[in-house]
């Protein structure tokens, strides 16, 4: 219910008059927090809700929409008993080392600011909360049921967006105000010319972006991962036959939003996560994963029957391929940029002030390499050491481990291999999906060393 309603609260905020808007938002919001208040587990809830929403939410309300992300942070601090701040938030290795990339990226920040800047100030500030963001998530999974609990709404909350997504893009159907966002809607059957031939021209209008085009292609496609591999999940451990029906549903939705993506980065990664899935649960093989595998074909089936195949071919063929070349340009600055402050980076948009015109981008399209070229070595270091850590812990069997859980851990090292390949060609290693999935890490951390998470009193 509370999945439900606060949806259709974010969907229809954007109609109201902003005033009055802001007065009937708040009522709605400290409702919210009397609810969040009700269990530790709660604030991680409202959190995965909001996501998908976070890109329009910062459209309507530019800088005012990080709220939506601090109050819940807020709450769950509330909830932690004065003597056991420091398991909540320091209680695991992986914790301790995500602080320390934190602290690497305050050195960062603090070493190559130029000039004082908002904006900047206030995306330093959004990583910092990152660290929060991983206790909420650490404490929330605690109990086993919580697990599934939560997915099942990451699953409902994304595939609703996907679902806005799609009826914005291909008809035209605008149920949320775009506020002069990127993007021609109702594309469906503008694809092709009079003589029937795809227009490759304008190509990267075809691909699905999210509502309105208000969240990127390729940001798209990295969220998709997470909520795919835990349909997955929710149909393996399921035993009802209507939620497994629902699951198959939520898939079929969340796989054709991936493929309708064509993001080549996210796509690898999926297709080697799949891969190394089924080499994990080799022994284990059921006629639910050939049913991943038949939902998976049927989304291709459909993208294709909306004449839509030459999108994906262009994709991995001709011209775009050449594309390629630019990218192995930007990761060259990259490294130039790097070599000329390699202690602490060029900073936040060093990339963009600093690129020549023919590599005009945000970033270096490359998780890697943003890194090294705008936060530095310490930073660099500090965040793979990260990654390998919860990559150990993923990846390590654990005897007598419950079957359920089992399976959630595999669901989420297949999300991580998935994320993790993307993020080589991507910049999305900020995105909370992708602490999530350390958020679970450090959970197993917690629950399978010499002591376990504390519990609220």
């Amino acid at each position: 219910m509370a999945t439900i309603t606060l949806t259709v609260g974010i969907l229809f905020s954007s109609e109201f008059n902003y005033y009055f808007g802001i007065i009937a938002f708040s009522f709605f919001v400290l409702g919210i927090i009397i609810y969040m208040r009700q269990d530790i587990w709660r604030p991680a809830e409202i959190i995965l809700i909001i996501t998908p929403f976070q890109g329009v939410l910062t459209t309507i309300y530019g800088y005012v929409a990080n709220v939506f992300t601090l109050i819940p942070i807020i709450v769950f601090l509330t909830q932690i008993p004065d003597k056991q701040f420091y398991k909540y938030l320091l209680g695991s290795r992986v914790q301790r080392l995500t602080a320390l990339f934190i602290v690497t990226l305050t050195f960062s920040f603090l070493f190559s600011l130029r000039k004082f800047d908002v904006q900047i100030l206030v995306d330093y500030a959004q990583k910092v909360t990152l660290f929060f963001l991983l206790a909420v998530f650490t404490a929330s999974f605690q109990k086993i049921h919580n697990i599934s609990r939560l997915l099942w709404i990451l699953i409902l909350s994304m595939s609703v967006f996907i679902v806005l997504s799609l009826a914005d893009f291909y008809f035209g159907l605008h149920l949320i105000r775009h506020y002069g966002a990127w993007g021609d809607p109702g594309l469906l059957g503008e694809l092709r010319n009079s003589a029937g031939i795809v227009n490759t021209t304008y190509i990267h209008n075809y691909r699905l972006y999210g509502i309105g085009g208000m969240i990127s292609i390729n940001r798209l496609s990295n969220w998709l991962i997470l909520p795919i591999f835990a349909a997955l999940g929710c149909l393996l451990i399921t035993r009802q036959k209507l939620t497994i029906i629902i699951a198959g549903a939520f898939l079929l939705i969340l796989s054709y939003g991936l493929i309708a993506s064509s993001s080549r980065g996210s796509l690898l990664g999926f297709i080697i996560a799949c891969v190394v899935i089924l080499f994990v649960l080799r022994n284990r093989i059921s006629n639910r994963i050939i049913m991943l595998f038949m939902i998976l074909g049927i989304a291709g089936i459909l993208f294709v029957k909306f004449g839509m195949a030459e999108i994906l071919t262009f994709r991995f063929t001709g011209s775009e391929l050449t594309d390629l070349g630019r990218r192995y340009a930007m990761w060259q600055f990259g490294i130039e940029l790097f070599l000329r402050s390699p202690l602490f980076g060029a900073g936040a948009n060093g990339f963009i002030n600093n690129a020549p015109i023919g590599l005009l981008n945000a970033d270096p399209h490359s998780a890697v390499i943003e890194l090294l070229s705008q936060r530095g070595i310490f930073c660099m270091v500090s965040f793979l050491v990260l990654v390998i850590h919860v990559s150990y812990i993923l990846f390590r069997k654990i005897v007598n481990i419950p079957r359920n859980l089992a399976i959630w851990k595999n669901i989420f090292l297949g999300s991580w291999i998935g994320i993790l390949i993307s993020n080589v060609f991507a910049t999305y290693h900020y995105e909370r999906l992708f602490w999530v999935v350390i958020g679970f890490a450090a959970f197993i951390e917690h629950q399978f060393t010499n002591y376990n998470l504390p519990k609220k009193n």
